[in-house]
């Protein structure tokens, strides 16, 4: 394959997805988002677009479907007529894998061994026992359906730190996903020397995009990064705990920068926490520690986080499936004689407000 020329890529995803998957159209790829039937109509239709903020003056800049170098499609799951794609792009929330038709959909990508890249925030089984060689047998409960996962080739597979923060703003015309935090992508490296090059000719392709608006040509935000940890997903689970989560209270949602700063000795000590348990992991599999961002750095970047996490506004609008870091990592941690009285306080939390909205624990 000629890393040069267009990829064909498939974006499982149409809210987050939109954040990588446009800016790729735009870069000139062939992007197919699978999504929801009224999205998908939207799409085609040319009626979405992703606003964030431009890195040359500051600015908010509007990528439309509609005027992407390569127009993108969507549809369904059961409309995909095959699978002809160089890459998939995993980029929704993980309870929505455990639908029969993206159960389905999944089994027959790892069938055609279709490179994966998972921008998820939830870490995936394979992630688990091919990187770091752990067990989840006893994490019964944590995945809403881990078969969804089987046929994977950890070969193929690499996972991602998804750091922008993203909204989809929703009306029955158009669907547009608004970019609050214009953070990077970072993606660890393919065990599969083919497949890295392709991230690799991605990640450049994307860096060179500019796109015009007012006469001048805007250097947008949010790279996608082909990093050299394989284990730089791992950034972002004390992330996750540490403002994601704890921004459903309960009283409600309040913001990721609220969450870090209200008190930030507890903070301090629940990211480092999770920090440690990730060094741990590593060193149980013989790998160097992952990259992971200082307290410091994290709270620093936070105080832009103004809004409530996609978790935090799922609970909030009654769901009854969310992705369950905490009761992961709450797992993995019991199984290696670890506790922390914050995490618990965030999983009982959590688990409350699902059984608040009638869901079946």
């Amino acid at each position: 394959m000629n890393h040069k020329a267009p990829l064909s890529i498939l974006v499982l995803g149409a809210s987050y997805g939109l954040v990588l998957g446009l800016k790729a159209a735009y870069s000139g790829h062939r992007v197919h988002f699978v999504c929801r039937e009224h999205e998908a109509k939207l799409i085609n239709c040319g009626k979405a677009n992703l606003r964030l903020p431009s890195k040359t003056d500051g600015s908010i800049v509007t990528l439309s479907t509609d005027a992407a170098q390569c127009l993108p499609l969507a549809s369904t799951p059961t409309e995909l007529s095959s699978l002809d794609y160089d890459l998939c792009v995993l980029a929704m929330q993980e309870p929505q894998y455990s639908s029969p038709e993206l159960t389905e959909l999944l089994a027959a990508i790892g069938t055609a061994n279709i490179p994966l890249l998972s921008i998820m925030n939830m870490p995936l089984p394979i992630f688990l026992k091919g990187r770091l060689a752990i067990s989840t047998d006893e994490l019964s409960g944590v995945w809403q359906s881990e078969n969804a996962w089987q046929d994977m080739d950890a070969a193929h597979f690499s996972a991602a730190s998804p750091d922008p923060q993203a909204m989809m703003v929703q009306s029955s015309d158009v669907l547009s996903v608004h970019v609050n935090h214009a953070a990077n992508i970072k993606v660890a490296p393919f065990t599969d020397a083919e497949d890295q090059r392709m991230l690799t000719s991605l990640a450049e392709s994307i860096d060179a995009l500019r796109v015009q608006q007012g006469g001048i040509a805007h250097q947008v935000g949010m790279r996608l990064v082909a990093h050299s940890d394989p284990l730089v997903s791992m950034a972002k689970w004390p992330m996750l705990i540490t403002g994601n989560f704890r921004c459903w209270t309960s009283q409600g949602p309040i913001s990721i920068a609220d969450a870090v700063h209200a008190d930030l000795y507890q903070s301090r000590f629940i990211y480092e926490w999770v920090s440690d348990l990730c060094v741990g992991f590593a060193a149980e599999a013989n790998l160097p520690p992952p990259a992971l961002l200082p307290f410091e750095r994290y709270a620093e970047a936070a105080t832009t986080l103004t809004m409530p996490s996609s978790l935090a506004r799922g609970l909030a609008a009654g769901a009854k499936r969310v992705e369950r870091v905490d009761l992961l990592l709450q797992g993995l941690a019991d199984q290696r004689g670890l506790s922390n009285p914050l995490l618990d306080i965030v999983a009982n939390v959590v688990s409350q407000s699902l059984q608040n909205n009638g869901a079946l624990l």
